[in-house]
């Protein structure tokens, strides 16, 4: 049972990555300006709602971007400030509910942070 779920997670990924290119190439059959800068309109808020949540948790944020956000923690050691303040900020973006894709609290997002 787990091993579909994960299966199904990882198809609705692929769409879902798959469904940017599609509606921003212009030699697709789904290619919609309208529909792409409402797209990029919902992006931006998600971005902002993640930042907002960033410096909520004392984060200064770097760098963000629709594919990399790089922020500082200020935290100087790994157990157990960052640990705490990884669980911390997990929680907070898991309360949103347009954030709740991320799934930062899977152990696999952890591994992609460093």
């Amino acid at each position: 049972k787990l091993e579909e779920l994960r299966a199904e997670h990882d198809a609705q990924s692929k769409l879902l990555d798959g469904l940017y290119s599609w509606l921003a190439s212009p030699s697709s059959l789904l290619y919609d300006p309208a529909l792409l800068r409402k797209l990029h309109t919902y992006m931006d808020k998600a971005l902002q709602l993640f930042m907002n949540v960033l410096k909520k948790n004392g984060c200064q944020v770097i760098h963000a971007s629709y594919s990399r956000v790089i922020f500082a923690t200020g935290k100087l050691t790994i157990l157990p400030d960052m640990s705490i303040f990884w669980e911390a900020l997990c929680a907070n973006v898991e309360s949103v509910k347009v954030l709740e894709p991320l799934a930062l609290s899977d152990g696999a997002s952890l591994g992609d942070m460093f």
